[in-house]
């Protein structure tokens, strides 16, 4: 199977190229000045005083099922007001991902190269998909926010307008192939704090318990990516699973 390449998807490699290498290399000391500036930045604190009540409800709750599986629960007035969740950044790195774009495509026409494109606007239902929950949404816009003070964090989020829609990929008889969305991403890696306060009675029931409970999380925030053509089998596109019916032809020498 050979992809038709454009300018524009050209286009579109250099500039994640010149992501990554900014990343990693400007300036030189920048990378490892960067994570050690960020490291314990406090990125969001969650109280009752500037969120709903429910978000610290949930936390507490799911943190006495996880200790105390087998106690009754119930949270006073001001257990959940004293109470409190923060988030810090532990690390942070770019990352690839490769996602479904398209259909899993079969070629049965011997005479023909099957064609398969992009989903139309696919990007934007990729995004839907893995669209955080409200916190986390609220950490992303003020990681893009407090990151922007630093040039080689400064990147264009979510800079799909120019996607190549137009790619192609021809598809031989009897092969399968798929398009992938390949996305480049800034992974937040996230110490997670909840403080517990005496009046929620967890040292009541242990009196070991020090009053906070920690956890990693990790967010993904998308910075661009490219469509590209994958031959042959994947974890995604295999021939039990590939759709044959409504298929796009072309003659083999159009290509």
């Amino acid at each position: 199977m050979y992809p038709t390449y454009t300018t524009q998807k050209v286009n579109m490699y250099s500039k994640l190229f010149f992501y990554m290498v900014l990343f990693i290399f400007a300036p030189i000391v920048g990378r490892e000045t960067y994570r050690t500036t960020l490291k314990n930045f406090e990125v969001l604190h969650v109280s009752t005083k500037s969120h709903h009540d429910s978000f610290v409800i949930q936390e507490l709750s799911q943190a006495h099922d996880s200790l105390f599986p087998l106690a009754p629960y119930s949270a006073s007035r001001k257990c959940i007001s004293d109470s409190t969740i923060t988030f810090h950044v532990h690390d942070i790195r770019l990352v690839y991902d490769e996602l479904e774009a398209s259909e899993c495509r079969l070629n049965t026409n011997e005479k023909y190269l099957a064609i398969i494109t992009p989903t139309p606007q696919i990007h934007l239902k990729i995004h839907e998909e893995f669209e955080p929950n409200l916190l986390h949404k609220e950490i992303e816009d003020n990681i893009i926010e407090k990151f922007s003070n630093f040039p080689a964090l400064d990147l264009p989020y979510y800079d799909f307008e120019h996607l190549n829609y137009d790619l192609e990929c021809s598809i031989s008889y009897f092969d399968i192939a798929q398009v992938k969305l390949r996305q480049l991403s800034l992974e937040v890696t996230l110490d997670k704090s909840l403080k517990i306060a005496k009046s929620c009675g967890f040292r009541i029931i242990d009196p070991e318990f020090r009053g906070a409970l920690t956890s990693v999380e990790k967010i993904k925030i998308p910075i661009n990516g490219t469509f590209h053509c994958v031959d042959g089998r994947t974890p995604t596109c295999k021939r039990s699973i590939s759709q044959v019916s409504q298929a796009h032809y072309r003659f083999k020498d159009e290509f």
